[in-house]
């Protein structure tokens, strides 16, 4: 079973997946993605799932 050291949590769905699982990097930040449509999502709209300097994202503020 992976620690959570090996894991990341997918920003578009939640799951928690292996670091290196559809993985790329981002602004600086690294994303590991449960699936190519996760992956595929997150890079059409990434300001939905991390939001913009100074503001939430509008699935941290509850939305989805």
């Amino acid at each position: 079973m992976a620690t959570d050291e090996q894991t990341l949590q997918d920003v578009v769905c939640g799951m928690r997946v292996p670091r290196n699982q559809y993985a790329i990097d981002y602004l600086g930040m690294h994303f590991a993605f449960c699936s190519l449509q996760c992956k595929d999502r997150f890079l059409a709209n990434p300001h939905l799932y991390i939001g913009q300097p100074g503001q939430q994202s509008p699935k941290q503020q509850g939305g989805k």
